[in-house]
């Protein structure tokens, strides 16, 4: 995608917000538009900008009304952390938010005040892996979830490719921890 795709993204009528990829490689970070027009996010533009740009760049979006948001090239999400709330897109859909007393995930009701604590996770075999919602007595309710077909296929799936594409677990569960007021836990 050319640079004047974000450009002429940014200008179309349809929902959408702007993110930065969490990743960052050769002095660059990719900042890309998601349409939010059919529910989920579909990124629909891409640009590479020197990371000593990104904070003018995204203080001249914010001016122009257009909501900055993150994602992971590496993950099936795409966040947006602001106005006292957290939202989570997958391609299809909104699958989370958390806003005021509530967190809603997966269509699933759950109230701020029950939870101390917010935790990225992997499972053993770094299949699935994501947030769980830790309760005062210690049990635990996944609240964002992923599950990665490379780390079940490939023999040579390791600890360096489970931490390359887990970092979304771990700015969500930040972010929601921010949130409600509660610990952040890195179990990855």
């Amino acid at each position: 995608m050319a640079p004047d795709d974000v450009d002429r993204a940014l200008a179309a009528p349809h929902p959408k917000f702007a993110a930065w990829d969490v990743n960052q490689r050769d002095g660059l970070r990719p900042l890309s538009v998601f349409s939010l027009a059919d529910g989920g996010a579909r990124q629909v533009a891409r640009r590479d900008v020197p990371i000593g740009d990104a904070k003018a760049l995204t203080s001249e979006l914010l001016a122009r009304g257009v909501e900055v948001g993150t994602y992971d090239s590496y993950g099936p999400f795409v966040w947006h952390v602001g106005d006292g709330r957290v939202r989570v897109w997958d391609m299809s859909s909104l699958v989370l938010v958390a806003e005021g007393d509530r967190l809603t995930s997966y269509g699933r009701a759950l109230d701020r005040a029950d939870f101390v604590a917010y935790v990225a996770y992997a499972a053993d075999d770094y299949v699935d892996r994501g947030v769980k919602a830790e309760r005062r007595d210690g049990r635990r309710t996944t609240v964002l979830y992923g599950l990665c077909a490379a780390a079940q296929a490939d023999p040579c799936y390791g600890r360096d490719e489970l931490l390359m594409s887990t970092e979304w677990c771990n700015d969500v569960a930040a972010a929601l921890a921010g949130w409600a007021g509660a610990r952040y836990v890195d179990e990855i």
